[in-house]
């Protein structure tokens, strides 16, 4: 009974028709669909389980609208993926398509997992990439990134872009 529509631009005509001859051999044309692009906010409201079989991955926007969407999601582990999901999904070796089944298949066939994976992700999504967290998490970046630490480990120094400048000298509580 399930239904796998795919989401996204047809890059490469022949392939494209290609996918289509295949879904048509295997008799799949009333399970398989090309949805073409939407707004991922409009994709994710057209099923239960979110998808992400990339081979690569940097600022994985759309695995965090799936998680703030409170989808069960599988992804392949690859990039930042592992860390942004965590436990709140399954993570598959990329390229590997009888692990990615199975996890598809542990999903579907419990739904109670699916709704458990689900509010995980949202609960992580909120606690961890909400605007706060993300800008205390850059400002820290860029203040450990300005500060050296006196190997007494008793006192941190402020550099400056200005050398000619003395650096402030910060003490520390040693006991801390």
């Amino acid at each position: 009974d399930a239904k796998l529509k795919l989401f996204g631009p047809v890059k490469n005509k022949s392939y494209y028709q290609s996918l289509l001859a295949l879904r048509e051999s295997l008799r799949l044309e009333r399970t398989l669909s090309f949805e073409g692009v939407f707004p991922l906010q409009e994709a994710l409201t057209k099923g239960n389980i979110f998808v992400l079989s990339s081979l690569s991955e940097s600022v994985p926007y759309n695995l965090l609208g799936a998680m703030a969407s409170q989808k069960a999601i599988v992804a392949t582990r690859v990039g930042g993926l592992s860390e942004v999901l965590g436990r709140a999904g399954r993570l598959v070796t990329p390229q590997e398509p009888a692990s990615l089944a199975t996890a598809l298949i542990e999903l579907l066939s419990y739904p109670e997992v699916c709704q458990r994976l689900g509010k995980r992700a949202r609960q992580r999504v909120l606690e961890r990439y909400n605007l706060e967290t993300m800008l205390d998490s850059y400002a820290n970046v860029y203040t450990e990134a300005s500060y050296k630490v006196h190997p007494s480990k008793s006192a941190i120094f402020l550099t400056t872009e200005r050398p000619s400048e003395d650096p402030l000298i910060i003490l520390k509580d040693r006991a801390a």
